[in-house]
């Protein structure tokens, strides 16, 4: 038997009036879609606009305080729905329990606080399953995304490392064989760079220490710097590995006279 009757309350605005489980989610995702559009606008506004910060302070926390009413509301409506008291409404304030809302049935029927809400119809089943959709990604992504930010932060770290053994086996290969070196160490930056994946994480594998005014935006290259001459044979090259993650600042220096010459 259809136990609803006029004066039921379904609307998003009101006081009184059991609320149901499918209405209570498509209310409450609303409502949180309105406080993100609201925040975001007077963020970007408060960056674009020298007013001082307590300009937008002040709106955004006028519209959590009205916004947390507002849910208090809801959720009051949504325990006399399963004829609780609507002081258990304060449970929303508690992580976790108060997803119990989404979840505890209401009364069948008429109870002490009113009839039954009306059927639920197609636009609010859909809004209502937006905001669980979207939510559950959020969780999702909340932690994927920090384990895959540290894959890739523990795969540039083995890069980096690699670059630098295969730096001081080239340079160690060079000076014990070949009879004509780079001059500079922007020489050796190039053949460097040359020889190895030198855009594999989309920064040159090798720069030169003494004229890269940016290194600092060069958190994954070896630095490079050149001593001494070609002409008496003084020639050495520094090899210096960045301070990233585990790995901490490195240098190898690698001198004509340290390796044996063919």
């Amino acid at each position: 038997m259809d136990t609803t009757v006029p004066g039921s309350s379904a609307r998003l605005i009101a006081i009184h009036g059991r609320l149901g489980r499918v209405r209570y989610i498509a209310f409450s995702g609303a409502i949180a879609f309105i406080l993100m559009m609201f925040g975001g606008v007077l963020t970007i506004a408060s960056a674009n606009l020298d007013l001082g910060k307590s300009y937008f302070q002040i709106p955004l926390v006028l519209i959590y305080l009205a916004v947390l009413a507002t849910f208090i509301v809801l959720t009051r409506r949504r325990c006399n729905d399963f004829n609780a008291s609507g002081w258990w409404a304060l449970l929303l304030l508690v992580p976790l329990i108060n997803f119990a809302f989404w979840i505890i049935p209401g009364s069948k029927g008429p109870n002490r606080w009113g009839n039954a809400p009306p059927p639920n119809t197609t636009p609010i089943w859909l809004l209502a399953l937006v905001y669980p959709t979207f939510f559950v990604i959020g969780v999702l992504a909340a932690i994927a995304l920090p384990a895959y930010q540290d894959y890739i932060s523990k795969a540039n770290m083995e890069m980096v490392q690699s670059r630098y053994e295969e730096g001081q086996l080239i340079v160690s290969e060079d000076l014990s064989g070949a009879d004509v070196w780079p001059e500079n160490a922007k020489g050796w930056v190039r053949r460097l760079n040359a020889a190895v994946d030198s855009q594999s994480l989309d920064q040159p594998a090798f720069v030169d220490v003494s004229s890269d005014p940016g290194l600092d935006n060069l958190p994954l290259s070896i630095r490079v710097a050149v001593a001494g001459s070609t002409r008496d044979g003084s020639l050495s090259v520094t090899l210096i590995r960045p301070g990233y993650m585990d790995l901490s600042e490195d240098l190898t220096e690698i001198g004509v006279a340290d390796v044996s010459r063919d």
